[in-house]
């Protein structure tokens, strides 16, 4: 009952908060005005199909619901997120032309998007596709793959799919609200802001829960049906921001100086379990960064240098690969959608977005590969552009309902405070990840490329093993900053590869081996690797395995964390934690 009359006493106060505030002036304006433009927009709407293309109401209701409504705004990403923004604006009191300033920026970011997506996506596509018809199957371990990739995904079935990512984004964040606001009894205590993580992430989850529990090839989903994907992709990350946020608080105190923020980002409970394990590999006194590093090593924490010698000796090695491999006899038909280049040394038109600004093929593979990095870049640019806007009215949303919450920030807000330890995690973490796709060569070529070969690439490198070293050194020193990010990387990678084998044998099982999530890239870094690689591991196999796994194991084991960790912000210890013995710094009243 304390849980429930809490959570009124909440509600209420909110209300009485917002009833005494000016805002609320704007905030009625903005929704009146919206109200208006809906009302008008449907009267226009039901007078043309009605007068016009003699439709019954009816059917003049259906229209302005599927084409108006889904097709042109809450099936638009694009409308959806500048409407988001300056919905948001207008509610923290920012003028009009701010608002509508930031809506405009916010909308440009996503074109931006879309529009390097497809490039990316198909030069990309079509080697991995090359390397298909040769037995041998390759996934890329970079977060803006994915994104692409899902978002490709669920638009091939209708292009109001895509959305589902954004509201669910929206849902999951109002959970993380929810459960900060009731910190006393949940523990929880950071807000998550990194807006671009967290499309990232819902651009996992929700194609997952779509194709493990819903999809069936060839038969169209209900509405029932959509807004349960929405409602366990929300829950089951809302949950996972909450805890994991928390979950690095006590090791960004420890290397900050108590700053008071936490992480958010891809790898939070792996921050957590290295800080925890950093003290068994090494000295904290013997810290990374008292070591010199090498200048001529730390080029290689630069983007754009590092990914594009990744890229191109990537790309190189399997674009070279299916040019001179042997083609298999029942395959035979497929040479010019395998080989790179055809007996004229010309580039087969299946891999035309190679061919960029150079008559001979070998320099069309560099230019090539510095086609992916910049379309990457662009990515980048147009998300940081919209996700800007995002969190902003995130922020100060967040900031009204749960004043004193914890903030996360990007990991790399962190590696100012430890440069070195970040050098020495990325080294030996790229090393051990590449170990692990030399054991995945082996295993794939043994199972006939039944098991795919999953390769990290740069942001995947750097930032994952980077901010694992950064964590293990502050409670271990630069042995634990060396070690922890090894075994890690090395382990990770295998997880993941496991993990969407199962996920592509359940789409043989259920004939869909032409269409299915994370063809082209996966998210790529510790949490989503190892954790959620295993969820795909077990979760796979059956549809009540899936509903098990998503819609209870999860939730149920995040909230169970939750009342375990130490979030440095607690005022009394919580029943899990006096009963597995944790030791919690506990705050002074």
């Amino acid at each position: 009952m304390n849980f429930f009359n809490n959570l009124i006493y909440f509600l209420t106060s909110k209300i009485k908060l917002w009833k005494n505030s000016k805002l609320i002036k704007k905030a009625i304006i903005g929704i009146t005005s919206f109200l208006v433009v809906l009302f008008l927009t449907a009267l226009i709407t039901y007078l043309i199909r009605i007068y016009e293309y003699e439709n019954s109401f009816g059917e003049a209701i259906a229209f302005f619901v599927n084409s108006v409504l889904i097709g042109n705004f809450m099936g638009s990403v694009t409308i959806l997120i500048g409407s988001v923004v300056f919905g948001g604006y207008l509610v923290l009191g920012r003028s009009f032309s701010d608002s509508f300033l930031g809506m405009l920026k916010a909308m440009v970011g996503v074109i931006m998007l879309k529009i390097r997506a497809p490039t990316l996506i198909n030069l990309a596509r079509s080697v991995f596709s090359a390397l298909s018809n040769l037995g041998t199957s390759v996934i890329t371990l970079n977060p803006y793959f994915v994104l692409n990739d899902s978002a490709t995904w669920l638009k091939d079935f209708n292009a109001g799919y895509e959305a589902w990512i954004s509201y669910a984004m929206l849902l999951g964040f109002f959970v993380n609200i929810l459960m900060v606001a009731l910190r006393k009894f949940t523990n929880m205590h950071s807000i998550m802001l990194t807006g671009h993580v967290m499309f990232q992430q819902f651009a996992v989850v929700v194609p997952v829960v779509y194709f493990l529990i819903f999809y069936q090839k060839n038969v169209a989903i209900n509405i029932d049906q959509i807004i349960a994907i929405i409602l366990i992709s929300s829950l089951i990350l809302g949950l996972y921001w909450s805890v994991g946020t928390i979950a690095t608080i006590k090791g960004a105190d420890k290397i900050t100086n108590n700053a008071g923020f936490a992480v958010g980002h891809q790898q939070m409970l792996g921050l957590s379990i290295a800080y925890g394990l950093g003290k068994f590999f090494g000295n904290v006194k013997d810290s990374a960064e008292v070591k010199k590093v090498s200048k001529k090593i730390k080029i290689f924490q630069d983007n754009i240098f590092t990914q594009s010698i990744l890229i191109l000796i990537l790309f190189t090695i399997m674009i070279l690969i299916i040019q001179f491999s042997a083609i298999p006899a029942e395959k035979k038909d497929l040479v010019d959608k395998t080989r790179f280049i055809n007996s004229n040394s010309q580039i087969n038109k299946e891999f035309s977005e190679w061919n960029v600004d150079a008559q001979f093929w070998v320099i069309n593979i560099i230019l090539g590969s510095i086609k992916i990095v910049t379309s990457i870049l662009i990515i980048q640019t147009g998300i940081r552009m919209f996700v800007s806007e995002l969190q902003q009215s995130f922020q100060g949303i967040s900031e009204k309902l749960v004043p004193g919450a914890v903030m996360s920030v990007d990991a790399a807000a962190m590696y100012g405070f430890s440069i070195n330890s970040v050098t020495y995690g990325f080294i030996p973490g790229t090393i051990a990840q590449y170990l692990a796709v030399g054991v995945l060569v082996g295993l794939s070529k043994a199972s006939g490329g039944v098991i795919p070969i999953a390769i990290p690439l740069f942001i995947t490198l750097f930032f994952n093993s980077g901010s694992i070293g950064l964590y293990a050194n502050a409670s271990g020193g630069y042995k634990a900053a060396i070690i922890i990010p090894a075994l890690f990387g090395f382990f990770e990678v295998l997880m993941i590869a496991f993990g969407i084998f199962a996920l592509r044998a359940h789409a043989g099982a259920i004939n869909s081996s032409d269409s299915f999530p994370f063809r082209t890239g996966f998210l790529g870094m510790f949490d989503w690797n190892f954790f959620f690689g295993l969820s795909l591991l077990v979760a796979s196999w059956t549809k009540e395995l899936s509903i098990i796994i998503f819609a209870f194991v999860i939730p149920i084991l995040l909230v169970l964390l939750s009342q375990i960790i130490d979030s440095n912000r607690q005022s009394k210890i919580t029943f899990m934690q006096r009963l597995f013995k944790v030791k919690v710094n506990l705050l002074t009243k």
